[in-house]
C-alpha cells in the first residue's frame, strides 16, 4: 500500500549552467509557489520563492536558503527510500550578490494541499501510512550515521531553527545535553516571569534524536505523476528529538488555513501518536 519505490539521481539539464545563468533564470521566470499561502503579519499572499528554470529543474531563493538543505536532502535521498528531489547545487549569497539559491529536481505532480479533498478514503489512508513509514526511516538515520549534535546537518554544531525554539537569534547547541539544559532554563523562566502554568510538561529527553523535517505541511508533499508521494522543502530539517515532528505538526494545525488542511494534519498526528509508542526497528532494504 506504500506510495514509494527506489529512486536514482537524475542528470538535470541545468547541470552545465553557470551560477550566474541560474540566478538570471530565477529572477526572470514565474514563481510556481506564488500566492499559495497568506502571510498574516504582512496581510498579503506570498510572492513566491521557487522558479521553474527548466523542464526538469527549479531554483529556490529569496527565502532563507542554507547549504544544510542540500546536505540533508541528499542524505535522506541516498540513505532512505523517501522520494526527495535531487539537489544539484547550492549557490551561497557571497557568489550570488544577493540571496543564496538552491537548484533541485522538478517533480511532476500535484501538491497534496490541492488534491486532498478529492482523494478516496483508501488513498488518504495510503498517504498517511506512507508518511508514517517515512518518519520511521528518518528516526533511524542519526544512530546509523552517528549524528549526535542537535540542529542542521553539516558536520559541526549550527544554529537551530524550529517552531519549538522561539529564540531570535536562533540557538546553537553543542550537544543534546546542552539543548536539554537550555529548555530547562527556559521552562523555569516562563513559569516565573510569564506565569506559565505549573503543570506544563518538561522537556522529554528520554526520546532519541532523529532527523526531523519540521514542516510536513500538505504544501510540501507532492502526489507524483510517477505514483510516489514526494517530500519537498527540507529547509528546516535537522537532528532533533523525534517528538519535534509531532510538536511541529501540532503547531501547524493551529496555524493552518484553508479547506482540507486541518483534517489532513489531524490524520498525520493520529498516525504519529501511535508511531511514537512503537520503537521497533524496520528493515530499510
Amino acid at each position: 500500500a506504500l506510495i514509494v519505490r527506489p529512486q536514482q539521481a537524475p542528470e538535470l539539464s541545468v547541470s552545465t549552467f553557470s551560477d550566474a545563468t541560474i540566478l538570471e533564470l530565477w529572477h526572470s521566470e514565474h514563481k510556481i509557489d506564488q500566492g499559495t499561502f497568506f502571510i498574516h503579519p504582512l496581510h498579503r499572499f506570498n510572492t513566491g520563492d521557487v522558479a521553474r528554470i527548466a523542464y526538469d529543474a527549479v531554483a529556490k531563493s529569496r527565502c532563507r536558503v542554507y547549504a544544510s538543505e542540500l546536505v540533508v536532502s541528499e542524505l535522506v535521498r541516498t540513505e532512505t527510500r523517501i522520494p526527495v528531489p535531487f539537489c544539484q547545487r547550492y549557490i551561497p549569497s557571497s557568489n550570488s550578490g544577493g540571496d543564496a539559491c538552491i537548484v533541485m529536481q522538478y517533480v511532476e505532480g500535484d501538491v497534496l494541499d490541492d488534491v486532498w479533498a478529492t482523494l478516496s478514503i483508501w488513498m488518504k489512508f495510503r498517504v498517511i501510512i506512507t508518511l508514517r513509514y517515512y518518519i520511521r526511516q528518518l528516526r533511524m538515520l542519526p544512530a546509523l550515521l552517528r549524528l549526535s549534535n542537535p540542529g542542521p546537518i553539516g558536520g559541526s554544531p549550527d544554529y537551530c531553527e524550529s517552531r519549538l525554539l522561539t529564540e531570535d537569534p536562533p540557538n546553537l547547541f553543542e550537544s543534546y545535553a546542552d539543548m536539554v539544559t537550555w529548555y530547562g532554563m527556559r521552562h523555569r523562566f516562563m513559569q516565573k516571569y510569564r506565569k506559565m502554568p505549573q503543570n506544563i510538561a518538561h522537556f522529554d529527553d528520554s526520546r532519541p534524536l532523529a532527523i526531523v523535517h519540521q514542516d510536513l505541511h500538505p504544501r510540501n508533499l507532492i502526489m507524483g505523476r510517477d505514483g510516489q508521494l514526494w517530500v519537498i522543502d527540507w529547509g528546516r530539517a535537522g537532528v532533533y528529538p523525534d517528538w519535534f515532528e509531532y510538536g511541529n505538526l501540532m503547531m501547524l494545525a493551529e496555524e493552518s488555513r484553508g479547506s482540507g488542511q486541518m483534517p489532513f494534519i489531524r490524520a498525520i498526528l493520529y498516525s504519529l501518536r501511535h508511531l511514537l509508542r512503537d520503537i521497533s526497528d524496520i528493515d530499510l532494504t
